[in-house]
C-alpha cells in the first residue's frame, strides 16, 4: 500500500475533496466545514473552551552532552543504521514504505513505554467517535450481512476515510503462486481523498493482473485474467467517514488529542544530530515529536504555528485514527494482515536510520569525488588552505504576498543561510518578474502562488542575470574566492538555449587582466558532478590561488513550493535527491573552509562524538565565526 498515490486520472471534483480543518486562519473557507461555534473559532483547540493564551507546550533547552552520553548516542546511531540496513537486505530493497523505512522494534524501554501510552491515547480518542456510533464495525458478528458494495460503505468520493482493504475480489494468481499467502486478513488504511486511493489501488491491481496474464501457463488461466479492473474489484470498505463526523464529535476529538500531544512532544527543538538521537531514543520517533511541537507552539516560535497550515492537523488525525482502528479491531479478534498497521508516528524510526546512513554515504561520496575530480597537487592545496567564501548567488527572490505571516521565511533562503550565514546571498535577477503586478506600500504582492514560483522574465532581465553570473565568476578568477552560483536555467537554458556549465566550459574566456594575452588557453572544466552540483575548476597553475566555482541546483525543490504539487512517491524521490545534493554541498563547504582539512577517515573511536561536539559549538557560535566570508 503506497500512501502517496498519484492523482493522475482522478476527476477534478475528486481531487479537491471537502477538507475538515481544526486550525486557525484557514486559507480557503470554501473547503471547510462550518465551525461548531463560528463566533469563537479559536476556542475549538482548547479542552476548557476558554481560548488559548500562549503555547500549549513550554519547551526547555537541549542538554549538554558529556563524553559518556555522546558515546551512547554513537552506539544508538549505529543500531538505527544497522536496523535499516538489515531490513533493506532482508527485503531486497523492496517494500520501501512498510518494510525498509518503517521500524516497529524498540531499542529502549522508554520507547516501549511511550508507544504503549500513545496507543492508549489513540484508542481513547477513537472511543469519542465510537461513542457517537460513527464507526462501521467490520468485526461485528453481523458484518457478513453488510452489502460491502453499497454506496453507504464506499470510499470512492472526495472525502477523507479510514477504510478496510480486504482481499481483491478478482482472480489474479493460481493459489499456489499467490504472493500474499502467509499474510491473510484485512488491512486498515487511511486516505485524505478516498477516490484518489481507489484509483491508486485500481492501477496497482491492473498492473498485477497484466503481469499475471503474461505469466499464465494455460489458455484457461489467461481467460480468467483478461478483464478490466474497476473500483468494485478493489474492495475498500468504509470504517470512518472523516469528513462527515458530527460537529460535536469533531470538537471533542480535537480537544482531547490536542490536550494530550504535549505528553509526547520534544522538550526542545533539535538542531544537531546528537539532539535527534537523544530525543528519538527516549520516546516516540523524533519526527513525530517535531510534528507535534510545530502544532503546539505559536507563530512566535520559529518552528511553531503549524495549526494555521491547511491540512497539517488533518494528516495527524487521519494517522491517529488509522492506527487506533487497527488496534481496536485486533483487540476484537478481527483478522488483520501482519503489515497492518505500521504508523508514521509510532514506527518511523527507520526514516532516521535511513537518513543517518545516507549522511555517512554522502560523506564517503564526497571523499571519492574529490579524489577522482581534482589533480593531486590541487587537492593538496585545497586541504591546506582555509578558503574565503564569496556571497552566494541565487537566482531570484520569492516575492512576499499580502497576508503572509510576519516571520515567514522561504525554505531556499533558510538553506542558503544555514551554509553561508544570514544575509550572505544575492540574486542574479535584480528586478521583479515581468508577470508580477505592482506591489503595495509594504512591498507585498496580491498574487497567487504560481506567479511566485513560476516567474516570467524579459530577455533584457535574463541578459542582465547572465552578466551578473559571469561577473561572479570573474571575481573568482581574480581573487580565488570560493564561489557558489545557482544554475539559473531561467536566464540560461530557457532563454538562450545553453546551460551555465556549457557556457563556462565551451565559450567563456577567462579574465585577460589576470591570465595575460592568451586567456583562452585556460579553460574552466568540470571536476565532478554530484546530483546536480557541478564543481568547476579553472585549470591554471601560474599562482597558488585555488579557482573553483560551485554551480548548484536550487534548494526549493526540497519543499512543496509550486501550486498543484502532489505528494507522490516520485515527487518525494526528487525531493530526497535535492536533499542529498544539499548535504553534499554542506560537506564541500566544511572541507573547503577548514584549514589543514583531511580526506582521510578518522581513526578515533570518538570521531562521531567529536563531530557532535563541533556541531553543538557551531550552532552556539553561529556560522560566521567559522568561515571567512567576503561580504560586500
Amino acid at each position: 500500500d503506497d500512501e502517496y498515490d498519484d492523482e493522475e486520472g482522478v476527476p477534478p471534483s475528486a481531487q479537491k475533496g471537502q477538507l475538515l480543518e481544526y486550525g486557525r486562519d484557514a486559507v480557503d473557507e470554501g473547503d471547510l466545514k462550518p465551525a461548531a461555534n463560528p463566533e469563537n473559532e479559536t476556542e475549538r483547540n482548547e479542552p476548557d473552551g476558554a481560548g488559548r493564551k500562549g503555547p500549549r507546550h513550554v519547551p526547555g533547552r537541549a542538554p549538554k552532552y558529556d563524553d559518556e552520553t555522546l558515546q551512547s548516542l554513537e552506539v544508538y546511531e549505529q543500531a538505527l543504521i544497522d536496523g535499516h540496513t538489515g531490513r533493506h537486505e532482508r527485503l531486497g530493497g523492496l517494500g520501501c514504505r512498510f518494510g525498509v523505512l518503517y521500524d516497529d522494534s524498540f531499542y529502549t524501554s522508554e520507547q516501549k513505554a511511550a508507544y504503549d501510552k500513545m496507543i492508549d491515547m489513540f484508542l481513547k480518542a477513537l472511543a469519542i467517535i465510537d461513542g457517537n456510533n460513527e464507526i462501521a464495525d467490520w468485526s461485528s458478528p453481523v458484518a457478513h450481512y453488510f452489502n460491502a458494495l453499497h454506496e453507504a460503505f464506499s470510499v470512492d468520493d472526495g472525502n477523507g476515510y479510514i477504510y478496510i482493504n480486504g482481499k481483491a475480489s478478482i482472480y489474479v494468481y493460481p493459489e499456489e503462486d499467490d504472493p500474499d499467502d502467509g499474510d491473510d486478513g484485512d488491512k486498515v488504511g487511511g486516505a485524505s481523498v478516498g477516490s484518489t486511493r481507489t484509483v491508486g489501488y485500481v492501477k496497482k491491481l491492473q498492473k498485477k493482473l497484466l503481469k499475471a496474464w503474461k505469466a499464465a501457463k494455460t489458455p484457461e488461466e489467461r481467460a480468467k485474467l483478461k478483464r478490466k479492473i474497476t473500483a468494485v474489484d478493489v474492495a475498500l470498505k468504509k470504517v470512518i467517514d472523516f469528513d462527515n463526523l458530527l460537529e460535536e464529535t469533531q470538537r471533542k476529538f480535537n480537544e482531547y488529542v490536542m490536550s494530550r500531544l504535549s505528553e509526547f512532544t520534544c522538550d526542545f527543538f533539535p538542531t544537531t544530530i546528537a539532539d535527534l538521537l537523544y530525543l528519538d531514543r527516549q520516546g516516540v520517533s523524533v519526527q513525530a515529536q517535531v510534528y507535534f511541537y510545530s502544532l503546539l507552539m505559536d507563530l512566535d516560535d520559529p518552528m511553531g504555528g503549524a495549526d494555521a497550515i491547511k491540512g497539517y492537523k488533518r494528516r495527524l488525525f487521519l494517522n491517529i485514527l488509522e492506527t487506533a482502528v487497527t488496534a481496536w479491531l485486533r483487540r476484537k479478534g478481527h483478522k488483520l494482515r501482519n503489515s497492518s498497521c505500521l504508523d508514521e508516528w509510532l514506527h518511523g524510526r527507520g526514516f532516521l536510520g535511513r537518513g543517518l546512513k545516507k549522511r555517512r554515504s554522502i560523506k564517503s561520496d564526497f571523499v571519492n569525488h574529490m579524489r577522482a575530480g581534482f589533480r593531486p597537487a590541487v587537492l593538496d592545496r585545497i586541504g591546506k588552505q582555509k578558503m574565503t567564501v564569496d556571497v552566494v548567488m541565487t537566482s531570484w527572490d520569492v516575492p512576499p504576498i499580502i497576508g503572509q505571516p510576519e516571520m515567514f521565511r522561504h525554505g531556499k533562503v533558510m538553506v542558503t543561510e544555514i551554509e553561508h550565514g544570514v544575509g550572505n546571498y544575492e540574486n542574479a535577477f535584480t528586478t521583479p518578474a515581468s508577470n508580477l503586478p505592482d506591489p503595495d506600500e509594504d512591498g507585498c504582492y496580491n498574487v497567487k502562488n504560481e506567479l511566485r514560483y513560476d516567474p516570467k522574465f524579459t530577455d533584457e532581465q535574463c541578459r542582465v542575470a547572465r552578466e551578473r553570473n559571469i561577473a561572479k565568476v570573474r571575481v573568482c578568477e581574480r581573487t580565488g574566492v570560493l564561489t557558489s552560483i545557482d544554475k539559473n536555467d531561467k536566464a540560461w537554458l530557457d532563454n538562450c538555449g545553453t546551460t551555465f556549465v556549457d557556457y563556462l566550459t565551451k565559450t567563456h574566456v577567462p579574465d585577460p587582466t589576470v591570465f595575460g594575452e592568451q586567456p583562452s588557453s585556460f579553460k574552466w572544466a568540470v571536476a565532478f558532478n554530484y546530483k546536480g552540483i557541478y564543481m568547476m575548476e579553472l585549470e591554471y597553475d601560474g599562482d597558488d590561488l585555488i579557482r573553483v566555482v560551485v554551480i548548484f541546483c536550487p534548494w526549493c525543490n526540497m519543499f512543496f513550493s509550486k501550486v498543484g504539487t502532489k505528494a507522490s512517491a516520485e515527487r518525494l524521490a526528487s525531493m530526497e535527491f535535492t536533499a542529498d545534493s544539499a548535504q553534499f554541498y554542506h560537506e564541500l563547504m566544511c572541507h573547503f573552509c577548514t584549514e589543514n582539512a583531511s580526506l582521510l577517515p578518522s581513526t578515533s573511536k570518538l570521531s562521531l562524538s567529536d563531530g557532535y561536539r563541533r556541531a553543538q559549538m557551531h550552532h552556539q557560535r553561529g556560522l560566521d565565526s567559522d568561515v571567512n566570508f567576503l561580504v560586500r
